[in-house]
């Protein structure tokens, strides 16, 4: 897209458009200042959150589609095919968030803004035209000319690519895009999107269900809908990101070199004298590969001591997606359980399709999704009114508590009438603590502390580290007979006490390794107000991205004396 239509719909936004003729710092120091001074911008917004929410609504679709394919090709109680088919999703997302995080790195936000979406709106379009083809029967037999169960599996996986590449794009965009004091606010608002989309999609699947009778061919039609209309979102997403110019951030440093800058001792800060040379284009994307090696990240994580950055925050959300896929993703055999007046008996599980569907959708939209926005709603409201390492801390204490509560009285309350209400309470207040904490602020902090080279890869890296968290508890209740084949036994307790372990394993790695990305305001420090522009002082001042992150002093490697000047040599 030429400069003319990026400058339309990001007026004065241009980094390119804003460093002619000026000297590389005095370039970037113009162009931060009118970031900075942007406030919260409306337009990063929807452009990061349309993003994100058409792939959040094409991830939770499977809560709401997963029991219609299972009535019409699968056959009642195949369960296991469901969670094969959320294991393919969730492998082939953690290689999209690996694969786009470097490639944002090494060729550059812009040239990848979209590629994501696309992906997304062909393997859609894909799923929803899966089909056995011909089929005759003989000699009892049925053959078929295709095999649904692998085309379904096949444009799942490349779904799951495209939906694990907008992690890392979504929450890079955000951040490097917003001011600094309302970077906190921004990210937070963008992963809104998640109980947002898991919202739609169950409204979307009990609209459908209106205009669908219960046979198979109509369940067959009322899926296909469901995904379908998760293209809708999509094309706007891509509307506005095929308009968007190259984050100002990556451009001023990785993309423009000067080569005969002086090379300066790691972890030196530039001040704001201008510097001599002109602005510099790389000649060719060798140089930009230079300035992402692998040398300077194993310089950057283990000379400098910031693996110690990078293993709190993937820890913190592999321990968190083992416990939230493993309560959510499974959602519609854990809702049929939590919601059981008493023992499920052969008459209730032989319900009509129709009611099954119904029953799962609005019991979902109680349990999970209300709870869910009103957490995410909450986060948003404080976030920079609390230090975010400290609320990541105390929220997984706090999670730690009512897990081990539920697990403690689930036989007391599992199908025991009325009772029964206090466990979808409890799975009410840990979807309200998920969203408020963990889930929110796991997604946040990865996109602030790594610098701008390394932002994506290591955030890539981060996301994808928990979703082998979430693949692990896939693997985990695959391999316990009894949730899957028995709807009345209680052995969910003890996956209770595991997740409530993992949130205290959760507490301690944010504690010991996650660094903070605040400092305290003072009476200076008057910002604006959340979206109506009154003035507040919060608490809690985010640190700018470029003084990101702090210094290692507990975990930096201490250079030998032959190697030290070598070490000095490398940039920051």
């Amino acid at each position: 897209m030429g400069q003319a239509g990026s400058s339309f719909f990001w007026p004065g936004r241009d980094p390119e458009a804003r460093g002619a003729g000026k000297t590389l710092e005095k370039a970037r120091r113009h162009f931060m200042r009118s970031v900075d001074d942007s406030g919260f911008n409306w337009l990063v917004l929807i452009v990061a959150a349309s993003g994100f929410f058409t792939d959040s609504y094409n991830l939770f679709a499977s809560n709401v589609i997963l029991p219609a394919l299972s009535y019409v090709y699968w056959g009642e109680g195949q369960h296991e095919t469901a969670l094969y088919f959320n294991l393919a999703t969730l492998v082939a997302s953690a290689f999209g968030q690996l694969a786009f995080g470097y490639f944002a790195d090494r060729y550059g936000r812009k040239s990848l803004y979209g590629i994501e979406l696309i992906i997304v709106i062909t393997s859609t379009i894909g799923l929803l035209q899966c089909s056995n083809g011909i089929s005759e029967t003989v000699n009892g037999l049925t053959a078929h000319t295709w095999d649904i169960d692998g085309w379904i599996f096949f444009w799942r996986i490349i779904m799951g690519i495209g939906i694990g590449a907008e992690y890392p794009l979504s929450a890079c965009i955000a951040a490097e895009w917003s001011s600094t004091e309302a970077r906190g606010r921004m990210l937070a608002t963008v992963f809104f999107m998640q109980p947002l989309g898991q919202l739609c999609a169950y409204g979307a699947g009990l609209t459908t269900l209106q205009a669908f009778g219960d046979s198979k061919i109509e369940i067959d039609k009322q899926w296909r809908y469901v995904v379908g209309i998760g293209t809708l979102p999509t094309l706007l997403a891509l509307g506005f990101r095929i308009f968007m110019p190259e984050s100002g951030r990556y451009t001023y440093e990785v993309l423009r070199t000067t080569p005969l800058q002086k090379i300066e001792p790691t972890g030196t800060r530039h001040d704001d004298s201008d510097a001599s040379t002109r602005i510099q284009q790389p000649e060719n994307q060798d140089e930009v590969e230079d300035q992402i090696s692998w040398s300077k990240m194993w310089h950057f994580l283990y000379v400098e001591g910031h693996w110690a950055d990078l293993f709190g925050t993937s820890m913190c959300w592999a321990l968190l997606d083992f416990a939230f896929y493993g309560l959510g993703f499974s959602a519609p055999s854990t809702l049929e359980k939590l919601w059981a007046y008493g023992p499920i008996t052969d008459d209730a599980t032989e319900k009509s399709i129709e009611v099954k569907l119904r029953e799962n959708m609005r019991h979902g939209i109680f349990t999970f999704s209300i709870a869910a926005i009103a957490g995410s709603i909450f986060v948003i409201a404080i976030i920079d009114w609390v230090n975010r390492k400290h609320m990541l801390t105390f929220t997984f204490s706090l999670l730690t508590i009512v897990l081990a509560l539920a697990a403690a009285t689930f036989d007391k309350l599992f199908q025991k009438g009325e009772l029964r209400i206090v466990l979808i309470m409890f799975w009410n207040l840990i979807s309200f603590l998920f969203s408020a904490g963990p889930n929110t602020l796991t997604f946040i902090i990865p996109a602030e502390v790594f610098p701008t080279k390394f932002r994506c890869t290591l955030y890539g890296f981060a996301a994808a580290f928990g979703k082998l968290g979430a693949v692990l508890v896939q693997i985990v209740i695959l391999n316990i007979p009894s949730l899957r084949n028995d709807p009345n036994s209680s052995d969910i307790q003890y996956l209770l006490a595991s997740y409530a372990g993992c949130m205290a394993l959760g507490a301690l790695c944010s504690h010991f390794f996650v660094p903070k990305v605040q400092r305290r305001s003072n009476a200076e420090n008057t910002r604006r107000g959340c979206f109506c522009g009154t003035p507040s002082t919060p608490f809690y001042a985010n640190i700018p991205l470029q003084e990101l992150p702090p210094e290692q002093t507990r975990w930096r490697r201490k250079p030998k004396a032959t190697d030290g000047e070598e070490l000095r040599a490398l940039p920051a």
